[in-house]
């Protein structure tokens, strides 16, 4: 403990930029967190206290929360001690039974006021209460001891944060992983702050409620983001517009069944009125990065400033400007309204109604709406010119595909990726390497909605893009959704759905003529990795090979859950038996690389998981390589480490589902980008001479700079 004391004590203090002299702020000690108050008189400080704990992380060990004036440099008050966080109750709506979430009152240059919250059910989710956290504030002065806290608001969920606007308005949200539900009400803070008695926090604070989201997987339906500014004093605060600044900004993905779209619209707080004001459209995926700020709040912003990309262009930023608002039909879906879009702008006289139109009435709506998107905006000046990265590959092929899973219909989607060059007919199929990333969802329609564009940039940085310069195609992100309804657990039927995912996406290459079934490899990294591993277990026959990077095999050694399983071992030791590859290790049949950071300390996935998994393949007589990287954590940073993981994935595929020559894997060195020269220096000079038979190399005293490979 005092190794941690020696590298996190640090001393606050206060810079004048003028004369360049420096003034302390308190003593020294180890702070978790310091900020200053938007009126700058004051400044919030969490400081971690001993004693310090073995059993959690250093983010909850006891701690202090203080108010320190600046002006005269001196401690003002002490808000509250929290304990050690060791008795958190097992589950994702859990949290700290104490004072949490400390922070300012942003928007208030005026009167500095500090807003927390405190659990009213123990941190417990299963405990049945009406008010689950209240909002608490104390105002400056903080000298004043007769000044207590207050309750600010009671909410029947977890809190999920405020946003602060104004004296009149404000928005707060709450939350319940449980059934991904989220609600965000407004509220105003010049009359919940100023009243003469505190609300009760008894019964939930009545709010009105502005968005009440059921299921925020539901991407379709997704109202977008509160966008937001910052304040001279750098806090974020609502973007606040129109003559009584009552109008807000949200921007989102806009995901839809024809790919994302992303959007920025205005939203009236009175009437709920909402207009677009712009949305991304093909043959480009652009995004909304800023309001340029016109000179009157109270106008409508028209300028901005967004990014555009497309398959072959890098993203470089534009200027914008907005012609008239499109008005939108209330209570119609991200999807449909994006589909009403692509009709609009193929119809050659827009006269039509969409049949949302139709439903609702809205038939001038979709006239004004085709009007509005032939001259939504106008370009005023592009403002970067960010080149293509590697323009030898900037006639890599890419395309959004769609299939579904045969024994429950859930529609899945996929990054297809080919060669540059390549031709279906004349090549034939290819070697292909498969990278993916399981995920759980609680409905299968949320499960089988498109969250990708097909129009982004080619992004070469994206692991598994590489091999594409050595002639094999690529299937980047398939879906394998985890469906677990309401009631169920989704992790019941893990493997079941995760074989079916992989089955379906492997049946999509072979029968589309892309993929030699022979030559298919499987990937992926953390989550990714314990997928992969699972795969060569129970669906032997799908790959010829796979790589699992910084992943976690034996779930016994996760036993109080892991990614969302919320059950502990104890409660459903099948689920977690079945789910553990290294307990299947018999079942592989395939040749598996195994990648690690030796200093992994991402809970769940120490270094240990892939050991003993090698040691428990190489018992039984499998094929395996462990590559053990020095001084790396979860994710690898050092630039030797990623050419040499490079290097080992590469020699691997090659040794296991080498391509055939042919005339679209012929690129000379020159056409190859530098880094991909670097890569395939570094794999011949790490001498990978690979066997099929697990290698175990000799280490001399003192060699510890390079990988460990076993």
């Amino acid at each position: 403990m005092e190794i941690f004391e020696l590298y996190t004590t640090t001393q606050l203090a206060l810079l004048d930029t003028r004369t360049g002299r420096m003034h302390s702020i308190g003593g020294a000690g180890v702070f978790r967190y310091a900020s200053p108050s938007p009126d700058g008189k004051y400044l919030l400080v969490e400081r971690i206290e001993r004693p310090y704990s073995t059993s959690v992380p250093a983010s909850r060990f006891p701690r202090t929360v203080e108010i320190y004036d600046l002006v005269h440099r001196a401690l003002t008050r002490t808000v509250a001690h929290i304990p050690a966080q060791e008795h958190v109750p097992l589950a994702f709506d859990a949290t700290v039974s104490g004072p949490r979430a400390f922070g300012w009152r942003q928007d208030d240059v005026q009167r500095a006021t500090l807003v927390w919250v405190e659990a009213q059910d123990q941190g417990d989710p299963e405990q049945q209460v009406s008010v689950r956290d209240v909002v608490y504030c104390l105002r400056a002065p903080f000298s004043d001891t007769e000044e207590r806290p207050r309750p600010l608001i009671a909410l029947a969920k977890r809190f999920g944060g405020i946003t602060w606007g104004d004296n009149t308005t404000a928005v707060v949200s709450e939350k319940w992983y449980k059934s991904r539900s989220i609600r965000t009400y407004l509220f105003e803070p010049a009359t919940s702050l100023g009243g003469e008695s505190a609300p009760s926090i008894s019964e939930p604070t009545q709010l009105q409620c502005l968005f009440d989201i059921p299921d925020w997987e539901d991407a379709y339906r997704n109202p977008g983001n509160l966008v937001v500014k910052a304040t001279p004093s750098g806090k974020l605060v609502l973007h606040l517009v129109g003559p009584r600044r009552r109008q807000v900004l949200l921007t989102g993905s806009g995901a839809s069944d024809q790919g994302n779209r992303p959007f920025l619209d205005l939203l009236d707080l009175d009437t709920r009125a909402r207009w677009r004001l712009w949305q991304s459209a093909p043959p480009y995926l652009e995004y909304f990065l800023k309001v340029l700020e016109p000179r009157s709040s109270e106008r409508v912003p028209r300028r901005l400033l967004i990014s555009r990309e497309s398959p072959t262009e890098p993203s470089n930023c534009y200027i914008i400007e907005c012609m008239d608002p499109v008005p939108l039909p209330s209570g119609v879906s991200m999807d449909a309204w994006t589909a009403h879009t692509d009709q609009a702008l193929s119809s050659d006289n827009g006269q039509h109604e969409s049949p949302v139109d139709q439903a609702q009435g809205n038939g001038d709506v979709a006239h004004d709406h085709h009007h509005a998107v032939r001259r939504r905006w106008r370009q005023l000046r592009q403002v970067t010119w960010f080149p293509h990265p590697a323009p030898s590959l900037a006639s890599v092929q890419r395309q959004l595909v769609r299939y579904e899973r045969s024994t429950d219909q859930v529609r899945l989607s996929a990054s297809l990726y080919l060669p540059p060059g390549y031709d279906k007919t004349r090549d034939g199929p290819l070697p292909f390497f498969v990278w993916a990333y399981p995920r759980e969802f609680l409905s299968a329609d949320s499960a089988g909605q498109l969250r990708d564009s097909p129009y982004g940039f080619t992004h070469l940085a994206r692991v598994p893009l590489y091999w594409l310069t050595q002639g094999f195609g690529i299937l980047e992100g398939p879906s394998m959704p985890i469906i677990g309804p309401s009631g169920e657990d989704a992790n019941d039927t893990f493997i079941e759905q995760l074989v079916a995912s992989a089955r379906a996406a492997v049946a999509f290459l072979v029968s589309n003529g892309y993929a030699d079934p022979q030559r298919i490899a499987i990937g992926g990294h953390s989550y990714g990795a314990f997928m992969a591993a699972n795969l060569l277990c129970h669906a032997p026959d799908l790959f010829r090979c796979g790589i699992a990077r910084s992943g976690a095999y034996n779930r016994t050694l996760t036993p109080f859950g892991f990614q969302n399983e919320q059950r502990t071992l104890w409660q459903a030791r099948d689920v977690y038996v079945r789910m553990s590859p290294y307990l299947y290790a018999n079942q592989i049949q395939a040749p598996l690389l195994l990648i690690h950071g030796e200093d992994d300390d991402n809970p769940g996935t120490y270094p240990l998981q892939s050991e003993r998994f090698f040691q428990a393949l190489k018992g039984q007589g499998k094929i395996a390589r462990l590559v053990l990287l020095p001084l790396e954590s979860h994710s690898y940073q050092a630039r030797e480490s990623v050419l040499h993981v490079l290097a080992e994935m590469d020699a691997w595929l090659k040794r296991w589902c080498a391509p055939a020559a042919s005339s679209y894997t012929s690129m000379s060195p020159a056409s190859i980008p530098t880094e991909m020269n670097t890569h395939n220096t570094a794999a011949a000079d790490a001498g990978l001479g690979l066997s099929r038979t697990p290698t175990v190399p000799t280490h001399h005293e003192g060699d510890t700079q390079g990988p460990r490979t076993l």
